[in-house]
């Protein structure tokens, strides 16, 4: 049943409002009666973020924003439910999104960044506050020696950023919509470039292009 709702969830049209509204809380409440089932689990997040409603949200946060995780499999199941509830784009969960990319688990920060990702399809307004949470991040993750008074980065945090980089690059440039740059030093001179630049290309709306 899990399987077909996800299949349902991916053709579902504007006009199904009723019904995506109703499955996904069907869904939500669903999840009580399979706990431990963690493959059905994990097909029935992917359906919440498919169907992309505020009811699927409601349950995507409780299992995205929980306390720490007491196994694998639940850190995995927590880390779907981020990049899915990421899917929504609201711009009330940017926030959640970067505290919780501060988590210890390099597995739920790389989550929180794809998730963060998505919005790349927002309003241009909305992407530079993306774009300002995820540079705050990449300084924390990766600081620029230089700017660290020559400090150099630990073993552990270089680790982190290995595991952690792919997908803050990719999230990055579907929020500043360039597709080029893949070095960290250039990213920061990037956004040196554009960060107050009203008019940037990087920040205008869909509808304002030509």
């Amino acid at each position: 049943e899990a399987k077909k709702a996800l299949a349902w969830a991916k053709t579902a049209k504007p006009e199904d409002a009723a019904t995506i509204e109703a499955m996904s809380k069907e869904l939500g409440e669903s999840i009580k009666a399979i706990k431990g089932n963690w493959g059905t689990l994990k097909v029935i997040v992917e359906a919440l973020g498919e169907l992309r409603s505020k009811e699927a949200a409601k349950t995507l946060k409780k299992l995205a924003f929980k306390k720490e995780a007491k196994d694998q499999q639940e850190e995995e199941v927590q880390a779907l439910a981020i990049v899915n509830l990421g899917k929504l784009a609201d711009p009330k969960e940017i926030s959640a999104f970067e505290e919780i990319s501060k988590h210890e688990s390099k597995n739920i920060a790389k989550a929180a960044y794809t998730a963060l990702g998505f919005y790349g399809t927002s309003k241009g307004r909305i992407r530079k506050q993306v774009v300002e949470v995820m540079m705050k991040r990449l300084d924390m993750e990766y600081p620029s020696s230089g700017g660290q008074g020559g400090k150099s980065v630990s073993a552990e945090k270089q680790e982190r950023w290995t595991e952690v980089s792919p997908a803050m690059v990719t999230s990055m440039k579907a929020l500043c919509r360039e597709n080029t740059i893949n070095d960290i030093e250039n990213w920061r001179e990037w956004w040196k470039d554009n960060k107050k630049n009203p008019k940037a290309e990087a920040w205008k709306d869909d509808d304002d292009k030509e």
